[in-house]
């Protein structure tokens, strides 16, 4: 403990101007704030910050009684308010587990006050009174707890201290040690009996986290007799947070927060036999086997048999027979957004139109096992839930897609299917679903793990062409076809549309265009769309300035910010093609075009060509883009920025044509 302390004790000596002498637990006296702690007005951890949490404790237990074990759980926290915008910290929100009396949470206690000095620097304390707390049951699995502390206001320093208590000791929450707003001190001491052994796992990706480990000597009675046993405390700490911030290009942020998760590995109680609690994949799949909800489904026939044999008549090739499966589940369910592993009854879902991703998976298995296409599930966990444990391991799953095998010019190829977008097809699921780590279903290894990332593709090819009038105007043909990945994209953003017109006039919202008509075909993996429209450029004189290609194609202000603190991810690889001829007539003449330029980043990961050239009375303009690359760590953002910064420059030149006398 010694050694602990002393660490703490260097991390503090070279910490930031707002940690001061309130740092740990031994000095906290719950609605006693400090002189520093009432006067503190900013953070230098994050000078933007509108409220800094200045100590917080974790006190999580498995703890014994005569009636066995129970989990309780103990949090307390010490924020400052420091501006108006952060008087949200008077909020309280707690979430509980319902359901059997086993694993349903209670709340014990919940008690908080904010202290504020008033004008004559006098300090005051409003506490939390229980007529301000309220309950509400979510659903039949969650009840929430709701309070709002008053008299939170700029300057308020808020205490608040509650408990949970739960039968259920397999399941310890994460802790957060890290959060969206400055931490200046936070401790978690986690202990139980020696007997209950869990895995942790530090994730100190943004910050690191001091640990110890200590032993204390305790008793218990257990059928009539005593037996001594030590309690083991997991602690640990970090001083002197900064904030994780959300940042474009990330799923899910909460991947990147230092903390401590837990998986229970054993259990061996005095006087009874060990149960052991540590996985194998091969457990994971026995227990997945042997479950209705899932090894139940594996088996389940095809509640749509006659109609299934209907959409497949006359496909003769497996990927055509695929996609008339996938239009017919389409048509008939609709998912419901919930993420789910299993299922009580996936035929429900025909019964309501909505289901699960559990629900629609399984009807889709059971529908290609009737045309004779196998499929084994690929268990995942979507990006923005978390990432993948590091252990096997059921808690973590919350997801399954598809592994089938087709033909493919005689030669059987492994595809990937998930059947919750309308849109999605062979090979073409959506970007969440796209994880760096996913476990094959009862495959052994080294094929179990599959890399999903790399499956996902997908491309643009944009094609305009244009006649200048004699006023200037350019009156134009557009063609976009997306196809893989972009069509998924670009298909769902068009149902998000009202109507197709509202979708095209948002495509050519730009002041320059006028008189825009469109139309389009779609379908899974493709989505052509025409459009015909006169864009008029700026005009300065006899001089016609136009864009370098014409119409916005590329994004150019993805990376503005000056740094980043998070990876990036954007998505998936594509490639985007842009042709454009503009016919001059004989009116105007080519006056000077950006100059073509040709550059790419590190070994190709991201290229990009353009060029504008004059033909036999016209312009003819090609540009491409293509992005191999799609993830990026934080120490290649600049490289991003850059290369990002050279496209907008090449974006930004004009090209100029000049009118006939």
């Amino acid at each position: 403990m010694k050694k602990y302390v002393s660490i703490l004790v260097a991390l503090l000596a070279a910490g930031t101007v707002c940690v001061h002498a309130q740092t740990d637990k031994s000095n906290f006296k719950f609605g006693k704030p400090s002189k520093e702690d009432l006067s503190m007005t900013s953070c230098s951890l994050d000078p933007d910050a509108d409220k800094v949490i200045i100590f917080e404790h974790y006190d999580y237990a498995i703890e014994t009684s005569n009636n066995g074990l129970y989990q309780k759980r103990t949090i307390t926290r010490r924020i400052k308010v420091l501006s108006e915008d952060g008087v949200d910290a008077g909020d309280i929100t707690i979430d509980l587990s319902r359901g059997e009396s086993a694993t349903s949470e209670n709340l014990v206690k919940l008690e908080a006050v904010a202290v504020n000095v008033d004008e004559n620097g006098k300090t005051v304390s409003t506490q939390l009174k229980n007529n301000m707390i309220f309950k509400e049951n979510v659903s039949s699995s969650l009840q929430r707890v709701k309070a709002s502390i008053p008299e939170v206001k700029k300057g308020t320093v808020i205490d608040c201290r509650f408990t949970i208590s739960s039968d259920n000791i397999v399941n310890i929450p994460t802790i957060y040690l890290q959060h969206s707003v400055p931490v200046l001190y936070s401790e978690a001491d986690v202990h139980m009996p020696d007997f209950i052994v869990f895995y942790v796992d530090y994730n100190e990706v943004m910050h690191p986290i001091i640990k110890d480990i200590a032993y204390k000597e305790r008793k218990i009675n257990s059928g009539g007799e005593a037996f001594s046993y030590s309690e083991r405390w997991l602690k640990g700490m970090a001083v002197s947070v900064p904030p994780v911030k959300k940042e474009p290009f990330v799923w899910n942020i909460s991947d990147f927060k230092s903390s401590m998760s837990f998986e229970l590995k054993s259990v061996e109680y005095p006087g009874m036999p060990a149960q052991s609690f540590s996985y194998t994949w091969e457990d994971v799949f026995k227990t997945l086997n042997d479950a209705d909800s899932f090894g139940g489904n594996l088996k389940m026939s095809n509640p749509l048999k006659d109609e299934v044999a209907k959409a497949v008549s006359g496909k003769e090739n497996d990927r055509d027979r695929i996609k008339a499966v996938l239009d017919l589940l389409s048509s008939r369910v609709t998912w419901d957004e919930s993420y789910a592993l299993t299922s009580s009854n996936p035929k429900n879902a025909l019964k309501t139109g909505k289901g699960s991703s559990a629900d629609i998976n399984f009807l889709l298995m059971a529908m290609l096992s009737d045309i004779g296409i196998k499929s084994t599930p690929v268990l995942l966990n979507p990006k923005d839930i978390k990432n993948f444990s590091n252990y096997p391991t059921l808690k973590d799953i919350n997801y399954f897609i598809l592994s089938v095998k087709v033909d493919d010019g005689g030669i059987q190829k492994e595809v990937f299917l998930d059947g919750t977008d309308k849109w999605s097809s062979i090979d073409v699921i959506p970007d969440r679903l796209l994880s760096f780590k996913a476990i094959r279903f009862n495959e052994p290894e080294p094929t179990r793990s599959v890399n999903l990332s790399t499956i996902g593709k997908g491309a643009e090819n944009h094609i305009l062409k244009a006649v200048i009038n004699d006023e200037g105007s350019l009156e134009s043909d557009f063609t976009m076809i997306y196809s893989g990945l972009n069509a998924l994209v670009e298909n769902g953003r068009v149902d998000s549309f009202g109507s197709e017109d509202e979708y095209f006039e948002s495509l050519m919202d730009d002041s320059d265009v006028d008189c825009l008509s469109g139309t389009m075909t779609r379908e899974r993996d493709r989505l052509v769309t025409n459009l015909k429209f006169k864009l008029n450029g700026e005009r300065s004189g006899d001089i016609l300035y136009l864009k370098p290609t014409l119409v916005d194609i590329l994004q150019t202000d993805l990376f503005t910010a000056d740094r980043r603190t998070l990876p990036i991810d954007l998505n998936h690889p594509f490639t985007i093609s842009f042709r454009a001829m503009v016919m001059l007539g004989d009116k105007w003449v080519l006056e000077g075009v950006p100059q073509s330029s040709s550059f790419s980043m590190g070994d190709k990961e991201i290229v990009f060509n353009y060029k504008a050239l004059k033909g036999n009375g016209m312009v003819q303009i090609v540009m491409e883009f293509k992005l191999n690359g799609f993830y990026y760590t934080v120490d290649r953002y600049e490289d991003l920025r850059n290369f990002w910064n050279s496209i907008n420059n090449v974006l930004e030149g004009r090209i100029a044509l000049k009118k006939v006398s």
